[in-house]
């Protein structure tokens, strides 16, 4: 092979060479933004997952607040005010209650007051059992007659959770015996006798005025109050 011929077969080898280097470059790049993707998809994806967990920690904590607050929402239905009922006077019948049999239920005490305004008779409740009420018992109350009719001066209360078997308190254990309130308004109070199985329910009977017919000077309230339990009618004297 004449000189020629090397040069040509060293030149060949030469680009030979080249293209080799050239291509390992091209692969080692190629290499080196194929990691530099996928590092940075990953690295994409794991911060994507990280915000995921913030937000259902967040929303989990979202929800168990929201699951205590329902809690003390059901906490708080078993709860009454201290003080509650139909407050304005007026001649309506009036009803006030839990709405369900409060089971258990005597009649610890029955007194009553003069107000000045207004005369004050109150029915104080316990359980047989012991312990403290904590519904209120159902009440009702009504008037006799019609406006204008003698009887209208008279308001009856019905005790509706407790039976009239069950009702032994004195002085208020015979049958329409009517007992004194010592006010020449709000004169009597006495316990209507019927079936052992019907409610107990009570008479209170008002001075008849010509002056003002029927009750129309004697509209009253019914409200009850906690620590102990108590139903009071109040009576208005004017």
């Amino acid at each position: 092979m004449g000189p020629a011929g090397g040069m040509r077969k060293r030149g060949w080898v030469f680009a030979l060479c080249c293209a080799g280097l050239f291509l390992l470059a091209s692969l080692f790049v190629s290499c080196q933004c194929g990691r530099s993707v996928k590092g940075e998809q990953e690295e994409v994806e794991q911060k994507e997952e990280e915000i995921d967990g913030d937000e259902s920690e967040e929303e989990g904590a979202r929800t168990g607040d929201g699951e205590d607050e329902e809690e003390d929402e059901e906490g708080g239905e078993d709860e009454i005010p201290e003080s509650g009922g139909i407050s304005e006077f007026d001649l309506n019948e009036k009803s006030i209650g839990s709405g369900s049999t409060v089971s258990d239920l005597e009649v610890a005490d029955i007194r009553w007051a003069d107000h000045g305004d207004y005369f004050r008779i109150v029915f104080e409740f316990a359980r047989s059992g012991g312990g403290e009420v904590t519904a209120v018992p159902n009440c009702h109350t009504w008037y006799s007659g019609a406006p204008g009719d003698k009887e209208y001066h008279k308001i009856y209360i019905t005790l509706e959770d407790i039976p009239t078997y069950r009702f032994d308190y004195a002085p208020f254990a015979a049958d329409d015996t009517p007992v004194s309130l010592g006010d020449p308004l709000v004169e009597t109070l006495q316990r209507v006798g019927t079936a052992d199985t019907e409610p107990v329910f009570f008479l209170v009977t008002c001075s008849y005025s010509p002056a003002h017919p029927g009750v129309s000077s004697r509209p009253h309230r019914l409200i009850y109050q906690t620590h102990p339990m108590r139903i009071i009618l109040d009576i208005l004297k004017y």
